[in-house]
């Protein structure tokens, strides 16, 4: 081989060299920018991942302050109409609660001897209004042993109503005022018990009194005459044993007529 084929040899081995090493610069530069793009799109997709996670839990907030804050209206707006309701049934009930009843103890006997609820009704209207259908379910009874029935010592019993009761007004009625089913005086020594009144007040509403006055209720329609007719049946004891009876109800004018007598009350407008 010539010195010239030498010389073009060893520039051909040259030549092939650069040519393989550009070519391994061009793949080493390929694989870098490659890793780069595969890094640069795992950096974005937990940069996605986190921000989609971000907003999820802001969203998961947020509903939960909005689902709090709805709670807290409705549990509000709740506590406001019981409020206005109760408001409204004082409102209602401000002239019934003026409006009374007691049964006052005797003073000359011994209550541990003698059995009643007292005697003397006293009938009370504190309100500024007048009430009217002023109705009782009462019962008079002679004093008996203490332990004795329920009906032991009946001697008259029905309802009796006051058509108009004036304001600011008390008025007393006596046991021994009343009468018996034969139209004659009670004993002296009778006592009266209650077992309920009913009442309307200006308004229109009807009112109901039981357990000696203390309870105050509104009167369910046909409520009073409903008492009325089971008061109006007792058991009572004959020949043939135990057996239900009903009983005359008797009217007492020094219920129905109490308001005339009816005296003023210093304080008026109070509740009981």
């Amino acid at each position: 081989m010539s010195d010239r084929d030498r010389q073009r040899s060893t520039a051909s081995q040259r030549a092939s060299t650069r040519t393989a090493q550009r070519r391994n610069e061009l793949r080493a530069e390929a694989a870098r920018l490659h890793e780069e793009r595969q890094n640069l799109g795992s950096a974005r997709t937990r940069a996605e991942t986190w921000a989609l996670t971000a907003a999820a839990v802001v969203g998961a907030i947020s509903l939960s302050v909005t689902a709090w804050g709805t709670y807290w209206t409705a549990r509000v707006a709740e506590d406001q109409l019981q409020q206005s309701k109760e408001q409204d049934e004082d409102k209602a009930k401000a002239q019934a609660a003026r409006v009374t009843y007691w049964l006052e103890q005797p003073t000359s006997e011994d209550p541990r001897k003698v059995r009643g609820s007292g005697n003397r009704l006293v009938i009370v209207n504190r309100s500024l209004d007048p009430v009217t259908n002023v109705s009782f379910i009462y019962e008079v009874h002679e004093p008996v042993p203490h332990g004795s029935p329920d009906t032991a010592g009946l001697m008259a019993w029905g309802f009796s109503s006051i058509s108009t009761f004036p304001p600011c007004s008390k008025t007393i009625v006596r046991s021994v005022d009343l009468s018996l089913t034969d139209g004659k005086p009670v004993p002296t020594k009778a006592w009266l018990q209650i077992a309920e009144m009913v009442f309307v007040d200006a308004q229109g509403r009807g009112w109901h009194r039981g357990n000696e006055g203390s309870q105050l209720v509104k009167d369910e329609a046909g409520g009073f005459l409903a008492d009325v007719d089971a008061l109006s049946r007792r058991l009572e004891l004959d020949r043939g044993g135990l057996k239900w009876t009903r009983l005359k109800p008797v009217d007492q004018p020094v219920i129905e007529n109490s308001a005339a007598w009816a005296k003023p009350l210093e304080e008026c407008g109070k509740s009981e």
